[in-house]
């Protein structure tokens, strides 16, 4: 919720876990328009990540938004491990390359050069 008196609102909150978990996604809940969506996207200068929900909302809305940001999140998660991989097997055959190209140099012939 943005509103959470006493200490820090929804906001504040939102920025902390930020730099905790930098990927992490958030749903405002709010029934208040203290700030307006183009404040948020001044302050946080990332809208990809934050999504609001105006109160009040059904269940429904509620179980598509976790359901939708559950699947984006497995889908970055199995990317970031197909990157990783990807990344590996480009560095071991750039080794190999290398090692190769090496023994052609040391192999190559004074005469024929």
């Amino acid at each position: 919720d943005v509103r959470m008196p006493p200490g820090w609102d929804g906001i504040e909150t939102i920025q902390e876990l930020w730099k905790v978990q930098t990927d992490l996604q958030v749903v405002i809940c709010t029934a208040f328009s203290d700030h307006s969506w183009s404040d948020v996207i001044r302050k946080f200068g990332k809208t990809e990540q934050l999504l609001i929900l105006k109160k009040p909302f059904d269940i429904i809305e509620v179980q598509q938004l976790a359901c939708s940001l559950t699947e984006k999140w497995n889908l970055l998660n199995n990317l970031d491990k197909m990157v990783k991989h990807r990344t590996e097997q480009i560095a071991q055959t750039r080794d190999l390359i290398v090692f190769a190209l090496a023994g052609l140099t040391e192999s190559r012939d004074q005469e024929t050069g």
